[in-house]
């Protein structure tokens, strides 16, 4: 429905696409989670000015789908990605990057 509302890209549509993979992973369903998360991903960083919060995040969050599912090599570039908007101690994973996410 947004997307027939607003039209893609847009923020709003990024933005529902990013929850959507986050609520995916919480429940475990990776492969799942893996096409929201780089769909908000690749709509933020077209949409959003680069230094914006929400594509860190968003680079971030698609990182963690990433080496959820073992694709270790691909997740770090998107943490690089992610690390080189927003230094470690100012990127906020809203408690994805804990043990509980990564199955420990």
């Amino acid at each position: 429905m947004q997307m027939k509302l607003l039209g893609p890209p847009h923020p709003d549509i990024a933005n529902s696409l990013a929850l959507l993979g986050m609520f995916l992973l919480r429940q475990g369903k990776l492969a799942e989670a893996e096409e929201p998360c780089r769909g908000a991903a690749a709509m933020r960083a077209k949409v959003l000015p680069r230094q914006h919060w929400h594509v860190s995040q968003s680079f971030a969050y698609l990182g963690i789908v990433l080496a959820r599912q073992g694709k270790v090599s691909e997740a770090r570039e998107w943490f690089d990605k992610a690390a080189e908007i927003a230094n470690a101690e100012v990127l906020n994973f809203n408690g994805l990057a804990s043990g509980h996410m990564w199955g420990s």
